[in-house]
C-alpha cells in the first residue's frame, strides 16, 4: 500500500509540475481528455490515478515521456524547459536553414513570418508557444 501511495504522490507532483511548466490548466487537460475537472483535480491532489491509456494521452498533451510522470526523479528546471521546446524534424531543419542565412536573409524571413502570423493571430486562442 505504501508503494501505491508513493506512486500517486509522485504522479500528482509531476503532473502539477508539468502542467505549470507547459502553462496549461487542469481544465485544459480535462477538455483534452474528455474527463471532468474533478477527475483531473483528484489526480493532481494524489487521491486517484488515471489508467495507463489516459497517462499516455496526458504525456502526449504535455509532450513528455511516461517516465516523466511516473518516476520520482529530481529533474532540473533546465531539463523540463528543454523538454517543453521539443521540435519536429521539419522544425529542426528550418532552424538549420535559418542559421545559415545572411543577416539580410534572416530579416526577410522574420518579416514574412510576422506577416503570416499577423494573418492568423486573431484566430489563435491563448497562444502559449510565443
Amino acid at each position: 500500500m505504501a508503494d501505491e501511495s508513493k506512486i500517486k504522490r509522485t504522479f500528482a507532483r509531476n503532473l502539477s509540475l508539468y502542467l505549470s511548466k507547459r502553462q496549461k490548466t487542469q481544465k485544459d487537460l480535462a477538455d483534452y481528455l474528455g474527463v471532468s475537472g474533478t477527475t483531473v483535480t483528484n489526480w493532481v491532489r494524489g487521491y486517484k490515478m488515471p489508467r495507463m491509456d489516459k497517462i499516455d494521452r496526458i504525456c502526449t498533451f504535455l509532450t513528455i515521456g511516461r517516465n516523466s510522470l511516473l518516476t520520482d526523479s529530481n529533474a532540473t528546471t533546465s531539463q523540463i524547459v528543454a523538454e517543453s521546446f521539443s521540435l519536429s524534424d521539419a522544425e529542426k531543419e528550418m532552424i538549420k536553414k535559418y542559421r545559415r542565412l545572411t543577416p539580410e536573409g534572416k530579416k526577410t524571413v522574420l518579416t514574412i513570418l510576422d506577416l503570416q502570423y499577423a494573418a492568423v493571430a486573431p484566430t489563435i486562442k491563448n497562444d502559449k508557444a510565443i
